[in-house]
């Protein structure tokens, strides 16, 4: 396979081999700097969160990004066929009463970490590991926004709401929870 993305492409390889190639290149090199891209804007990243990808993301457009031109529909739509599930889950299934049919199921989603994470505040070994989290996006972002002054604001905004959104989901499961014993222990009284 290295010889494969090793060697120069030609002009009547598969797309495939292609981009093969190009992410071998990219993780065979140690920084941004030294790889075959001459400036940060032609990374495949930025070609990913443009407008013909599935979309900007604000974070890395600063003030700049245009609220009017966003759309949620879109971005989730295009994340989806990415296999990216974020704020909910979406699932086609076929019917199984009615096989010739298809049925669209939504599903509630999850943080990018475990909900222990960001609820578990006084361990020490969780507050590691979401330190480490923050870290890393705040990197990522850092090198993507090429040192942007409103990122570590942006950053925490994320990541409060990431938190929020994991305490929604820890009531909302605890909640079903409840419910469902009740209504079991109802049924079988």
């Amino acid at each position: 396979m290295a010889e494969l993305v090793d060697r120069p492409g030609t002009k009547d390889e598969s797309i495939a081999i292609q981009k093969a190639r190009q992410l071998y290149t990219s993780c065979m090199h140690n920084s941004f700097r030294t790889s075959h891209f001459s400036s940060y804007k032609h990374l495949p990243i930025y070609q990913v969160l443009s407008a013909d990808g599935i979309g900007q993301w604000p974070i890395l457009q600063g003030s700049s990004w245009n609220r009017s031109e966003f759309n949620l529909e879109r971005l989730l739509s295009h994340l989806f066929t990415h296999q990216v599930q974020s704020i909910f889950e979406l699932y086609v299934t076929q019917d199984e009463v009615e096989p010739t049919k298809y049925l669209l199921q939504f599903f509630r989603g999850e943080p990018a970490m475990s909900k222990t994470f960001f609820l578990n505040t006084t361990n020490p070994d969780y507050m590691k590991y979401l330190r480490s989290y923050k870290r890393l996006m705040l990197e990522s972002v850092l090198i993507l926004s090429q040192g942007s002054p409103t990122v570590s604001s942006d950053v925490e905004a994320i990541l409060e709401f990431e938190t929020n959104f994991a305490k929604v989901l820890f009531i909302l499961t605890y909640f079903f929870t409840i419910l469902s014993v009740h209504v079991l222990k109802a049924w079988l009284i």
